[in-house]
């Protein structure tokens, strides 16, 4: 297995899960996306709106055996490089270097930060970004306009650490009401954060937003609820099913009016899942063990029947939640399917059709 130094860019909260983990995650057509010897190339894509902050991050990436790893240049990354392994694949990889860049063209800030200290710095960000709850009052820009960290003025603290308490409140709510008062407009806003939902103002996305929250909300729900069923842990949830939403799984949902954006669209999804992905997972240790050995058990089978045959129990991956999710979805569907669809038809009628 070869080893090289590349450089690739990511979102905070992304670029942490990799960080995390030890490895990079290929996408739906099993590409990883790097520069070879620029890491400013990186950032082609613009900031990460939340943290007011462009990152990359310079890597020791473990090539696989039989991988291609192949010139791609383009306008904006003129040595950029995709490897091309299998979808869902995780390529270990070991940050040396953290690249952090804030302010505006013309008057950039770039910090350079030790890879053993890139995992705190980014947990520290994210713990104290004000724009997962609402924008900064008197912010204007995207690129280093909410970088201050830190609770926002006005009382109340850090908004964020608001929305973390009300979805723990939402899991704690699973348990006690079986999930009838948690997949509610209340409980989803809880979930979602505001600088999302205010966009659903604009008549002609509603439907678009709502067929996106009920496709992740329903999606997320039965990997939570799979993952409880073979006894994972939190850790391993949080580790192994969070931030895995991707382009090819939101292509098609966009609006005809072509309102929302791919990140607004990426952003609902990936909130709505791990949302949901939590409330699944109470929800299911909640019940009793025979309940639970029963449905992995219908599960596995479906998994057999269909050729899955290659996936044990004691396996912590995504891709066998995933697949053990889709086997067991006309269960958890039901569980939590008429809420939704219930929720749906009210604001169908509000909106008068």
């Amino acid at each position: 297995m070869a080893s090289r130094v590349l450089y690739h860019g990511a979102e905070a909260n992304k670029l942490l899960f990799n960080i995390r983990n030890g490895a990079l995650t290929a996408d739906s057509q099993g590409r990883i996306f790097f520069a070879e010897r620029d890491w400013e190339n990186c950032l082609i894509h613009g900031a990460d709106r939340q943290m007011g902050e462009s990152y990359a991050a310079k890597l020791r990436v473990d090539i696989p055996e039989g991988a291609q790893l192949v010139k791609n240049p383009t306008s904006g990354n003129p040595d950029a490089r995709i490897l091309k392994v299998e979808p869902g694949a995780k390529v270990p990889a070991k940050v040396e270097e953290l690249y952090v860049r804030r302010g505006r063209v013309g008057a950039f800030e770039t910090r350079r930060i030790p890879g053993s200290g890139a995992q705190a710095y980014l947990e520290q960000k994210i713990a104290s970004a004000p724009t997962l709850g609402k924008p900064p009052s008197g912010g204007g820009g995207s690129e280093g306009g909410g970088a201050g960290g830190g609770a926002s003025g006005g009382g109340g603290g850090s908004p964020l650490r608001a929305f973390f308490r009300a979805r723990a409140n939402m899991y704690k709510a699973a348990i006690r009401a079986g999930v009838e008062g948690v997949f509610t407009p209340e409980g989803i806003a809880a979930a979602v954060p505001e600088l999302i939902l205010k966009v659903s103002d604009r008549v002609a996305a509603r439907e678009a937003i709502r067929q996106i929250k009920i496709k992740f909300l329903k999606e997320g729900f039965a990997k939570g609820v799979a993952a409880g069923a073979m006894d994972w842990s939190q850790e391993d949830v949080r580790l192994n099913l969070k931030h895995r939403v991707t382009h090819g799984r939101v292509r098609g949902l966009e609006d005809e009016a072509g309102i929302l954006t791919l990140s607004f669209i990426l952003q609902l999804a990936e909130n709505c899942e791990d949302y949901a992905v939590d409330v699944g997972h109470s929800y299911s240790l909640s019940r009793p063990l025979e309940w639970r050995q029963d449905l992995a058990a219908k599960g596995m089978k479906l998994l057999k029947k269909h050729g899955y045959d290659k996936w044990s129990p004691e396996q912590r991956e995504y891709e066998f939640i995933d697949k053990l999710a889709w086997a067991i979805r006309s269960s958890t569907n039901a569980i939590v399917g008429p809420h939704l669809e219930i929720q749906l038809a009210v604001a169908r009628l509000k909106d008068g059709y």
